[in-house]
């Protein structure tokens, strides 16, 4: 799983992302070109109905 954690420069060429990592056994964070620069079978999704 990887979640957006806010962009890293202001032309949203790239932003940071928490990360879970599998063969460590936990999550990371770290830059990530845009679009995902992971697996292509990989695909955004957005969540709409959060509520503060």
């Amino acid at each position: 799983m990887v979640l957006f954690n806010g962009w890293v420069d202001d032309a949203r060429t790239s932003y940071r992302v928490l990360e879970h990592v599998y063969s460590t056994g936990g999550t990371t964070d770290r830059t990530a070109s845009y679009p995902y620069d992971g697996p292509p079978e990989y695909h955004a999704y957005r969540y709409d109905n959060i509520l503060d």
